[in-house]
């Protein structure tokens, strides 16, 4: 018995399960009471890929000591690998009835616990561990996974440290913290804690994938972009990764890459929300309004709280004329994220289209007050009082959006066309210069600049831009923008000349 029972042992750590099972069916024989039998038979059952075989035999190692705490302990694990948390629960809970002092089983149940979404207990479970043995990683590493879901980032940042100070290798400790640093703003921590994991786990996708984020975070596009490769060629079902590498593309304008991106993360996982939002952006950018509102929509229909979400879709219903849908979802999103400034500024606008000058205002007030130094906010309230007639207000707006966004060229050229109606000349060519200053291939600047010349009486001036702008609109394949100039041009060569 004894002589099959320990060449079964040697085989199991070999890694020859197969014929340790067999080592230890045939000790059986000899015993088939033997709880430690049976104990040992469920290990490898277990280790071999089948939890069912590995539950059976600690069934029959407790049937026949019901004392034995490793059996409970390891079919509590086995439990939980199937799904079967409460049978999990119920086996740590019995070990630590049988010896409150198993430090392990506080952690195992702390996680199952927290499997169950039962937060307050998997902390409790994870102090009790940690209270009978202060330096035991993987309690103090569970429980700063919770205080960060908890919100309590100071707190996790501490146990990930503390975790790190014990164990300097732990790899996954420094990819959390790398995380919980990037939540705080540490974005340059963040980036050293994921080298370190890089440098310790080279093949870690997770790693490579967390550290292409806080490469983005801080402007270093291609550097994201080579690391959520890394992530993908090391896991080529990673769709997260395909995901955020599509935005990075995104915002270095490749459009069809990024397109290509989202497309591969749908096909990884159909029912990825952020993937529909993602795409249907894309779509949006490149005007295909129908089929953004699809893939926002399916996005939504995943996720009905999806915030971000709503605020494309709401854009979307915007721009097929659809203003009231679109307050909707802006609405929608305020509801999900009440500091939502861009939500805000958007249902500003819309509202604008309605003709609700007061709520329209009430909104552009309202994402200023979240964020002061958001400029598309004044650049609405600017909008919207023009269009009240208060064209000073209008121009003070403009002002403000300026001395945030010195370049933004639709500020300079909307406050030149307010000068017009207020027959400050001289400023509202001065302001249309501004714009074309910025960019010298806007017709419609070279074009409004010349009214202001005719005003002045500058009409060499005036034709000289109107020139320009025929030149801009004929390269651009503007027909009817080009005839009209032409008429213009035809125009002023009657009234002025000799």
């Amino acid at each position: 018995l004894q002589n099959y029972h320990n060449l079964g042992a040697t085989y199991a750590e070999l890694g020859k399960l197969n014929q340790a099972i067999n080592l230890f069916s045939q000790a059986l024989k000899f015993n088939p009471q033997d709880s430690q039998i049976y104990h040992n038979l469920g290990v490898v059952h277990f280790k071999a890929g089948d939890p069912q075989g590995a539950i059976a035999d600690y069934d029959r190692a407790i049937k026949f000591n019901p004392t034995k705490i490793e059996a409970y302990y390891n079919r509590g694990i086995a439990r939980r690998s199937l799904g079967d948390r409460q049978g999990a629960i119920d086996d740590f809970t019995t070990l630590l009835k049988l010896n409150p002092q198993v430090v392990d089983a506080y952690t195992q149940r702390g996680a199952v616990k927290f499997d169950m979404k039962d937060i307050k207990g998997a902390i409790a479970d994870f102090n009790e561990a940690i209270k009978l043995n202060p330096k035991h990683p993987e309690a103090i590493y569970n429980r700063a996974v919770v205080r960060r879901l908890m919100r309590d980032n100071n707190g996790s940042l501490e146990d990930f440290n503390q975790v790190i100070q014990i164990n300097p290798n732990y790899v996954d400790a420094y990819i959390k913290r790398g995380i919980v640093r990037f939540d705080l703003g540490e974005h340059r921590g963040a980036l050293e804690d994921l080298n370190c994991a890089v440098q310790l786990q080279p093949k870690n996708a997770e790693a490579f994938y967390h550290r292409g984020n806080t490469k983005r975070s801080l402007g270093n596009f291609p550097g994201a972009v080579a690391d959520f490769q890394t992530a993908i060629h090391l896991n080529s079902q990673y769709h997260q990764a395909y995901n955020d590498l599509g935005i990075v593309r995104l915002r270095m304008g490749n459009i069809k890459g990024a397109m290509k991106d989202f497309e591969t993360a749908l096909q990884i996982n159909p029912n990825y929300a952020e993937g529909h939002n993602n795409r249907g952006f894309t779509k949006f950018r490149l005007g295909d309004i129908k089929g953004a509102m699809k893939d926002l929509e399916t996005a939504l229909q995943i996720n009905p709280n999806y915030a971000e979400a709503h605020n494309n879709l709401g854009n979307a219903r915007f721009q097929t004329g659809d203003f009231q849908g679109a307050i909707d979802e802006f609405g929608e999103t305020l509801r999900i994220r009440p500091n939502y400034v861009p939500a805000y500024n958007n249902r500003g606008l819309a509202r604008l289209k309605l003709g609700s000058f007061s709520e329209a205002i009430a909104d552009c007030q309202a994402a200023l007050k979240i964020n002061p130094n958001y400029g598309l906010a004044y650049y609405n309230l600017g909008l919207i009082h023009c269009e009240m007639g208060d064209l000073q207000q209008a121009i003070l707006d403009y002002n403000e959006v300026l001395k945030l966004y010195p370049r933004k060229i639709d500020a300079y050229i909307n406050r030149g066309l307010i000068y017009m109606k207020l027959k400050d000349y001289a400023q509202a060519v001065k302001d249309q210069s501004s714009a074309l200053d910025i960019n010298p291939n806007l017709g419609h600047a070279y074009s409004f600049r010349s009214e202001g010349y005719m005003k002045l009486g500058n009409f060499q001036a005036a034709l000289d831009d109107l020139h320009k702008a025929a030149e801009i609109y004929q390269q651009q394949g503007k027909r009817q923008e080009y005839e009209k100039i032409i008429k213009t041009i035809d125009s002023i060569k009657d009234e002025h000349d000799p």
